[in-house]
């Protein structure tokens, strides 16, 4: 069982709304009263054709209210003003395709969305839904303007669905989101980067064949944007350098796109300079084309043959420049154990860790929503984690980065 003991005395408004995954909200409280926490519980009235508000009201102990038009402002004050205001957290799970739609759009033609639409507390959302739905360009759009605002959003599993496909949009487990409210109120109460930088690269970089082709890979950012949400959780001031296409990125952050691993190694070397953590999460590419078309490669000229030149090492020109209190970690995605070669690259690179994920599993993937990372120094496996998400895995190892920063910054003193 997981330590959530950040969790006891937490005031929580539980939010559950019309999505068929609605029953999950039971086991949810439930978990959150177990832990310590308060739950007072809303619906939408969508979110009672699958569960009951008297079930919700039992297990929570409080009342649920599941109408606006029950929402009289009596003796406890008006419900979708208080529930947003007087409560250490709101927590949509789980969230419907409509009610980020309401949510995005700032309506409030029910409970739960006049609440958030009131609300001076954090929002977290759990989504759940049919993947056709979850990977719609208007719900991703949605979840981008809502990520800008600063809602925070649970990754959604794979798997089977209500509908009995299979794909993305499941509800996350009810552990990992009591582990990523733990780790929320953890980050919350301590700040340890309160005043620090926190320099991070994320996704693949694009090198051009001609105007419309280039050599890439496909890395999504995902994690990159999980270890920039945790830096900011833990009070730091966030520098992400994107490559092109990658997810969107949490509000709070000061980024900067670009797009070839020279672009990459540019941009970060200034920032770099005043960081006192530099994460390189990014993939750049290790090649360039030497021999780039100035317009497009007709297919009539037959197949382009392309001279490669190797692209600078990103990685090792930020180690030579580095100062002795900073901490510099790398990545390497690798094919089978990642530990051998995540140790080889940390002393052949001279930055303090590596982390290594192994991308032909089924936790480490490319655009996967979890992963399984091993944390080595040049030495030896520092730390190995337990699968999880990417959100989730990004909270535990910036702990261990954080430890091992200030430990670094009060030696340098």
């Amino acid at each position: 069982m997981a330590d959530n003991t950040s969790l006891v005395g937490k005031r929580i408004t539980l939010c559950a709304t019309g999505s068929v995954a609605a029953y999950r909200a039971a086991d949810i409280c439930s978990k959150l009263v177990q832990a310590g926490v308060t739950v007072l519980p809303l619906m939408t009235e969508s979110a009672t054709a699958f569960l009951h508000p008297r079930t919700l009201a039992t297990l929570a102990g409080q009342a649920c209210y599941a109408s606006l038009s029950e929402d009289d402002g009596g003796s406890t004050g008006i419900v979708h003003i208080t529930r947003g205001q007087e409560t250490d957290i709101i927590l949509i799970a789980p969230a419907s395709a409509n009610t980020l739609a309401n949510l995005a759009h700032g309506l409030c033609s029910d409970i739960v969305s006049a609440t958030c639409l009131a609300a001076t507390v954090p929002v977290v959302v759990s989504p759940a839904m049919n993947t056709q739905m979850w990977e719609h360009p208007a719900t991703q759009a949605n979840v981008a303007l809502l990520m800008n605002r600063g809602i925070k959003f649970i990754p959604t599993r794979h798997g089977q669905l209500a509908c009995r496909a299979v794909g993305d949009g499941k509800i996350a487990e009810t552990e990992d989101i009591l582990s990523f409210l733990n780790a929320l109120f953890v980050a919350q109460q301590d700040q340890p980067l309160k005043g620090k930088r926190v320099l991070i690269t994320a996704g693949g970089t694009r090198e051009p064949i001609d105007a419309v082709r280039f050599i890439g890979n496909a890395s999504s950012g995902k994690m990159g944007a999980a270890l920039a949400q945790a830096a900011l959780d833990f009070g730091a001031s966030v520098d992400v350098i994107c490559g092109p296409g990658v997810v969107p990125m949490p509000a709070g952050i000061n980024r900067v796109d670009v797009t070839t691993t020279n672009d990459l190694l540019d941009a970060s070397r200034p920032i770099a300079k005043t960081a006192d953590l530099v994460i390189m999460a990014a993939a750049p590419a290790d090649y360039r084309v030497a021999n780039q078309v100035a317009g497009k490669h007709k297919k009539s000229d037959g197949p382009p043959v392309l001279e490669l030149v190797e692209n600078p090492d990103v990685l090792m020109q930020i180690v030579a420049s580095r100062r002795p209190e900073q901490l510099i970690v790398g990545f390497a995605a690798e094919v089978g154990d990642p530990a051998p070669e995540a140790i080889r690259k940390c002393a052949d690179k001279g930055c303090d860790f590596v982390v290594g994920n192994n991308i032909a599993s089924e936790h480490g993937a490319f655009g996967s929503e979890t992963t399984q990372l091993v944390l080595c120094n040049a030495q030896t496996v520092v730390s190995r984690f337990e699968p999880s998400t990417k959100t989730i895995a990004a909270e535990q190892l910036m702990q261990l980065l954080v430890s091992a920063l200030l430990e670094r910054q009060m030696l340098s003193v």
